[in-house]
């Protein structure tokens, strides 16, 4: 056999072994999310943001603890940033008020998303940042393991097909406040050019708003608790990066007015 034909079956043999690569890639891409080579994977925690700087609005001065407000503007624009949804549940045994001072804007470096939500949580220790398969969760540090925080009661079997944002929020509000039976925004009409899916078997409260998060694909959820004094005692945001549909109610789930259990 003379050199050049052994030159050639080895560039055949390379050849069809590429092919057999590139066929074996395209089948690990097509187990990978929609629009991501498994080549080019990483976690969203790790890319790096286009923005390294964020602000969270606070009083002048040392920054401390901030507002509710304060730290859901953090948390959303580092979800916006980052392209990915998020949830966010506000610390129900003592919640901060926005500031009734002047406030100014405070930045705070992070290159990443899991930088971003370390320094938070650095900055407030109530909070922990949790991965929820694709979006992150920041909840306070017990409101996790305890069995009496709204989040972490137990859902129906629920497969919602092709609804829109309002839809998502209207369902969730019937969940929480079964005895209320109007629409929570009667005379409301939105575009529902982004219709989604979202199932949750065996889960939580929590469960089915990171899936209506996570189908969107583009929506923050916002919990929100009222201190003794204030009128509205729970309140629930869900909309895009955590800015739009809002209520609050005079009360939180499972408790009338009186403050007796339902």
């Amino acid at each position: 056999m003379d050199r050049n034909h052994v030159s050639q079956n080895a560039l055949q043999v390379a050849f069809f072994m590429s092919l057999a690569g590139a066929t074996l890639m395209g089948a690990a891409d097509a187990l990978a999310p929609r629009g991501v080579s498994i080549a080019q994977e990483q976690s969203y925690l790790d890319r790096r943001l286009s923005t390294t700087e964020h602000v969270i609005y606070a009083p002048r001065g040392e920054l401390r603890s901030p507002s509710d407000a304060g730290a859901l503007g953090l948390l959303s624009r580092v979800a916006r940033v980052a392209v990915v949804p998020f949830g966010f549940e506000s610390d129900s045994v003592s919640p901060l008020p926005a500031s009734a001072g002047e406030i100014e804007p405070h930045r705070i470096p992070a290159a990443t998303v899991r930088a971003a939500l370390d320094a938070f949580v650095t900055l407030d220790r109530r909070y922990e940042w949790r991965d929820a398969g694709g979006m992150y969760v920041v909840r306070t540090r017990t409101a996790w393991t305890d069995p009496g925080d709204v989040l972490n009661r137990p859902v129906p079997d629920l497969d919602w097909r092709d609804v829109s944002v309002l839809s998502a929020y209207e369902g969730v509000a019937r969940i929480l406040f079964p005895e209320e039976t109007g629409p929570v925004f009667p005379g409301i009409k939105m575009k529902d050019d982004r219709l989604f899916s979202a199932r949750v078997s065996g889960g939580t409260l929590l469960d089915l708003l990171n899936a209506i998060a996570l189908a969107d694909g583009q929506l923050g959820w916002w919990v929100r608790y009222g201190g003794a004094a204030d009128r509205t005692q729970f309140e629930l945001t869900l909309g895009h990066y955590g800015v739009g549909l809002t209520h609050g109610w005079r009360k939180r789930p499972g408790v009338v007015l009186g403050g007796r259990p339902d």
